[in-house]
């Protein structure tokens, strides 16, 4: 489980359990002592999740913290790829038991049997989402998109499926079972010898650079907050910010597309649609700080729930964050526990 702290311009993400032992400030980094020896120049990192590019970018400097940050960037791309299977099972969960008005009739014979077939599957309820780790984003993009793969015609990221699907022969999920692996060795306290380690992290770079290259399908979709409707040459649009690159950025979506305002949603480059994020990405303000930030999941106990994000770690009452924020997260929990 890792936490995010910023410190000046540059994100620092350290392991929670010792927060202040690894915090520099940027002065005070060693520079540089090794350079890439190229970057993929069809990887379009500034295109991809904030959340994934920061840390990328930071690795590609190759400096005294290198190993942290391919450890960091690739929790993080976990952590998203899994967080949009579920979001996306979720979508698919919640459009059968509530359907629109005009879908109601033609779905009805089979909306009993879709619902009962995606709240009994038992790779699902194995996984259980009361505390993530690597491990059980892995496991819940695994099996998620294997569900994902039985309904084509109504998934929102065909991407994933075909990605990750099958699993038997998959070099992608050999690169990412690979590096999950070197993670649990480096937790344990696996030491690299100094002698040895550039050319170990040059191949962890190199399994790193693949997996992201394969997973350039990302650069189609962009994670925003919407938040008030504008003029823009004569036609009403809808403005917010998208988290990518290094930050966020403006984005404008038509008013046919409508979606909700202040919460995590995922759009795609057409903007020919979106699904929540929620609960699993929400817009919240760190404690005791106005500023809202992005958030990823990492754990819940009841009506408390543990957020992860780039300011620092969000800790939320459902109850009480639903009150003030108009988000309704208590809901989609209720419905997610009743797939996973």
């Amino acid at each position: 489980m890792i936490g995010w702290f910023l410190i000046k311009s540059t994100i620092i993400l350290l392991p929670e359990s010792c927060p202040e032992r690894r915090q520099k400030q940027e002065s005070s980094r060693i520079p540089p002592v090794r350079m890439r020896r190229f970057i993929l120049s069809d990887l379009k990192i500034e295109k991809y999740p904030s959340i994934i590019a920061r840390p990328y970018n930071l690795a590609c400097e190759q400096d005294e913290q290198w190993k942290d940050w391919l450890r960091f960037t690739f929790e993080n791309l976990m952590t998203v790829l899994a967080s949009y299977a579920t979001s996306d099972l979720l979508n698919i969960y919640l459009s059968v038991r509530n359907p629109l008005e005009e879908d109601e009739d033609k779905e009805a014979q089979d909306t009993s049997e879709l619902i009962n077939a995606l709240k009994n599957i038992p790779e699902l309820k194995r996984i259980g989402l009361e505390q993530m780790s690597l491990g059980k984003w892995a496991g819940a993009l695994r099996e998620t998109t294997k569900v994902l793969e039985k309904y084509p015609d109504r998934v929102f990221i065909p991407e994933l499926s075909k990605l990750f699907q099958p699993i038997g022969g998959n070099e992608l999920w050999k690169n990412i079972d690979r590096l999950i692996s070197i993670r649990n060795q480096d937790a344990h306290g696996a030491i690299i010898q100094p002698d040895k380690l550039n050319d170990e992290l040059n191949k962890r770079q190199e399994l790193l650079d693949n997996i992201l290259q394969k997973c350039d399908f990302l650069e189609n979709y962009s994670i925003a907050v919407f938040n008030r409707l504008v003029l823009d040459s004569d036609s009403q649009q809808i403005l917010g910010n998208k988290f990518a690159n290094t930050g966020s950025e403006e984005i404008l979506a038509p008013t046919l597309l409508s979606p909700p305002l202040n919460e995590v949603v995922l759009v795609d480059s057409k903007m020919n649609g979106y699904i929540k994020l929620r609960p699993l990405m929400v817009y919240a303000p760190v404690k005791n700080q106005e500023n809202r930030q992005l958030c990823l999941y990492s754990k819940r106990s009841g009506d408390n729930v543990h957020y992860l994000g780039i300011d620092g770690p969000v800790d939320l009452s459902i109850e009480k964050f639903d009150n003030e924020n108009d988000q309704g997260i208590g809901e989609p929990w209720k419905h997610l526990n009743e797939i996973y």
